[in-house]
């Protein structure tokens, strides 16, 4: 047996998951021990009675059970009790600290450093539990990808930062999962997944985030369990690499194809949301809520977005809601952006209201260089980040499409243009600042693994440069995901199509006093998923 090392006397820096590090859970009475056979200073609760090979063969068949509590407990049971008689014999200044203690500090040092509290609590998980995979996820407005990240900035270049779509991947600041592995874009099985210099990447890899996971079909989970379990040598679930998964299944649904539907079913998955993949059914998911509204303040509004959130208003909520119907006029709407379920209804309204203006229309065309947009067999941005070409005049409503480095505005601010000229357009904000602006450029980003450095890189392998504007009297709810908007008018047409798609809509709404409806809503517009609910149900 190996010696006892030296117990810690502060806490550590949050713990960081590698081929090397094996964590295995065992709770009693509220303590945890985290076997760690590389980082003998990491963690506040670690105890090192068992030699390498044997703590190899303890997480093997421990695996093999399946992490049932029972053959843990018989597994643990003696190194436990010897570790509790080691802490009986330290003296009080390098005794390990209270597992509270741990988290106030670690609280007051990402407060400090300009993190939010939701990463203290994310921190609080990732340190101190079970190594499950991790699944982070919240209401509308409760900075879910403000601490994603933070996180991913945290971990450094053992990283990947991987979402569903091109859109979804630039704004995490990433690289799509279907580019990242080289995923074909059809129903994924085992035999589906190729080499090629992702396992360079992989190999690396300590921790993997994926963005808007409820957009994530349940085969492509399981294709990433299958890629990183090869990519690293190691039969645990997803290889031994800490997975942390963000998103709302209340907001956006996985995408099955008519096409793709028959071959989905032929799989045997009970259903394409995520969290059915095989994969979790021998490793349960940890799920973190985050239950801090940000956007809202109004707790009656807030209580009535939850319960359109889960399909389950009352008869008060839709009295309450129809008070805000307002067929209003063009004019009414000069500084309300309309939301629409389908994208054809947005487009009119904005033709319409941009042939209404006199002034003549000025157009600018996107650059695009690399391999931006292009499908290479993988993803594919089904969507410019910015409108190609984008047709504006003076007294155009506007939103800005892209954070301004500067700060000067952000993704979502609404504006009127101003003035044009062939380099530029002035905007004046609803702020009432008044504002230049410049084409810009989004980078599409590709994960590598630079060997003298040992640390994964990004590179930039596309790009596009376009003024960050779009017409914006209306646009697509789905477009709006994410975005916060003080004055709203909800134009469902003829109806919410997608389960989530009303609550999207009205949450984009600081306030209901903001709020108008074109016309009623009905029943069938609260769209919910039953069978999220019950997954929501079994992870509260």
């Amino acid at each position: 047996m190996s010696s006892l090392p030296p117990a810690p006397s502060a806490p550590a820096a949050p713990l960081h998951t590698d081929a090397g590090l094996h964590l295995l859970r065992f709770m009693r009475d509220g303590d945890l021990l985290v076997f760690d056979e590389k980082r003998p200073g990491d963690g506040f609760a670690q105890f090192y009675s068992l030699e390498r090979n044997e703590l190899r063969k303890f997480v093997r068949d421990a695996v093999r059970t399946k992490l049932e509590r029972v053959r843990e407990q018989d597994l643990c049971q003696s190194a436990f009790d010897k570790y509790r008689a080691y802490l009986a014999t330290l003296p009080p200044e390098k005794a390990p600290m209270p597992r509270k203690a741990v988290q106030a500090a670690r609280r007051m040092a990402v407060a400090e450093s300009g993190g939010s509290a939701e990463l203290a609590e994310l921190y609080d998980l990732l340190d101190v539990r079970d190594p499950r995979p991790l699944f982070v996820t919240g209401r509308a407005g409760t900075g879910k990808s403000t601490v994603l990240r933070q996180l991913a900035a945290a971990q450094g270049s053992k990283c990947v930062v991987l979402a569903p779509t091109g859109l979804a991947a630039l704004n995490a600041g990433g690289q799509t999962i279907h580019s990242f592995f080289r995923f074909p874009l059809k129903p994924l099985t085992a035999r589906d997944i190729q080499g090629g210099k992702w396992l360079q990447v992989a190999r690396k890899l300590d921790m993997l985030i994926i963005d808007e996971i409820s957009m994530v079909r349940a085969d492509v989970v399981d294709a990433i369990d299958v890629a990183m379990r090869m990519a690293k040598g190691n039969d645990l679930p997803f290889g031994g690499v800490r997975i942390v998964m963000f998103g709302d299944p209340f907001q956006l649904p996985p995408i099955v194809s008519k096409e793709q539907a028959g071959a989905f079913g032929d799989l045997w998955y009970d259903t394409p949301h995520f969290f059915d993949a095989a994969v979790f059914k021998y490793d349960p998911l940890s799920t973190i809520e985050f239950r801090t509204v940000y956007r809202q303040r109004d707790p009656v509004w807030i209580a009535l977005l939850d319960r359109v959130r889960t399909a389950t208003p009352s008869g008060d909520d839709y009295r309450l809601l129809h008070t805000r119907i307002d067929r209003a006029t063009d004019d009414e709407l000069d500084e309300t952006i309309i939301l629409t379920a389908r994208r054809l209804d947005a487009e009119r309204v904005n033709k319409r209201r941009l042939d209404a203006l006199d002034d003549a229309p000025a157009t600018f065309s996107a650059e695009r260089s690399g391999t931006f947009g292009s499908q290479v067999g993988t993803g594919t941005f089904k969507q410019d980040p910015a409108p190609d070409p984008l047709v504006l005049k003076r007294g155009a409503r506007v939103m800005f499409v892209k954070n301004d480095p500067e700060e000067n505005w952000v993704n979502g601010s609404l504006g009127e243009v101003q003035a044009i000229s062939a380099t530029g357009v002035l905007v004046k904000l609803d702020s009432g600042a008044i504002v230049t602006v410049d084409a810009q450029e989004w980078q599409q980003l590709e994960y590598w693994y630079d060997d003298e450095a040992d640390e994964i890189r990004q590179k930039v392998v596309g790009r596009y440069k376009q003024m960050p504007l779009q017409l914006a009297w209306a646009v697509t709810i789905h477009k709006s995901q994410g975005l916060t908007f003080d004055r709203v008018h909800v134009h469902l047409g003829r109806g919410a199509f997608s389960p989530g798609q009303t609550y999207v809509a009205l949450s984009r709404c600081r306030t209901m006093e903001g709020m108008t409806l074109e016309s009623p809503i009905g029943a069938g517009d609260m769209r919910c998923d039953q069978r999220v609910v019950e997954f929501m149900a079994r992870m509260a």
